[in-house]
């Protein structure tokens, strides 16, 4: 069972992953989100942690070697050293956006979260969450902004 009741964000950046296919951008920002108010905390914690009605895991598995596989390394670099999240965020993106060929994908806001001290099957840790959302709901709104160089950043307006 994954509990995020006692977790905490504490790290939140959020990109728009385009459908390379169909010839979308990919816009990575280049600064976190910080979330000073509680409430909206709150929110944008029960946004992302509320679908979930089952416990599925996933495990980064492949047939050649781990050190291959690309999300699991950039999740490792976060894991590490939480200095390279914006970076490692960004190279996920990339990855996602590089895989997003097929017509039907839609694009739309990717996020990276470093969520601490969540609780896995009794086990207090930290855990990654990787979110894209593709239909937007109505409590939830992001907002892009240009940024003459070197991409889009996103900001939150309250």
């Amino acid at each position: 069972m994954i509990d995020f009741t006692r977790s905490e964000l504490t790290h939140f950046v959020i990109h728009y992953v385009g459908n390379k296919g169909l010839g979308e951008e990919l816009t990575l920002s280049e600064k976190q989100i910080e979330i000073s108010d509680d409430f909206l905390k709150d929110t944008v914690m029960r946004y992302l942690t509320s679908p979930f009605k089952t416990d599925i895991y996933y495990q980064f598995k492949s047939k050649n070697e781990m050190h291959y596989h690309d999300v699991k390394s950039y999740a490792a670099d976060i894991f590490s050293s939480q200095k390279n999240f914006i970076e490692s965020s960004k190279h996920i993106a990339e990855h996602l956006y590089n895989q997003s060929m097929h017509p039907k994908i839609k694009g739309g806001e990717f996020y990276t979260c470093y969520f601490k001290d969540c609780n896995v099957d009794g086990v207090i840790c930290d855990a990654i969450g990787l979110f894209k959302t593709e239909n937007k709901d109505t409590y939830l709104k992001v907002f892009q902004h240009m940024v003459l160089i070197p991409a889009k950043v996103f900001a939150k307006k309250y």
